[in-house]
């Protein structure tokens, strides 16, 4: 496996926080969900708490409903509106540096503040949504999030799983 991101899949799956899509393939290049990424970062911290919450969309059953539950309980996640939390839906860049962010905070080892500035160099630091302004610059600050070719941060791009390994295994490895 000479993938770019081996280390950091396998240093994972060895402590039980990855897994892959079937008991024989991890499918590095699929595209990562916020369920999915919301389950990594509560087994990467190991976070528990009474696994009750109303999303709407999160039922008795799924294979995240624990970990979703768990990070809705602690204030990792919020749901809209109509309190859904869209599980299946691919996760942003944004919004991963939120839950990252709201995720070191419960687990008691915050990263640093950090000013707007550090966004200054990407081209596309105006496309950050309010909401997620100070997280992107505290995971960029801190080098868990780096941009993309061409000083962008594609704040609204999603991630496949082998770059969101790569990136909690710069956080819990930090």
């Amino acid at each position: 496996m000479g993938f770019w991101a081996r280390d950091a899949i396998l240093n994972l799956a060895g402590r039980g926080i990855i897994k892959g899509k079937t008991a024989t393939s991890f499918m590095p290049n699929d595209i990562i969900t916020r369920a999915e990424f919301t389950a990594l970062m509560i087994r990467a911290f190991q976070l528990e708490t009474a696994p009750v919450g109303s999303f709407a969309d999160v039922k008795i059953g799924k294979w995240y409903y624990n970990e979703v539950m768990i990070a809705e309980n602690l204030g990792i996640v919020n749901g809209d509106m109509e309190n859904r939390f869209y599980p299946d839906r691919m996760i942003t860049r944004e919004e991963m540096a939120v839950i990252i962010v709201k995720t070191l905070n419960v687990a008691g080892k915050p990263l640093n503040a950090h000013g707007n500035s550090v966004l200054e160099k990407f081209w596309d630091r105006d496309l950050i949504s309010p909401y997620s302004l100070s997280s992107i610059a505290s995971v960029v600050g801190e080098g868990v999030m780096t941009g993309l070719p061409g000083n962008a941060l594609a704040p609204k791009k999603t991630l496949t799983r082998a770059e969101a390994a790569a990136i909690i295994y710069r956080v819990i490895d930090r």
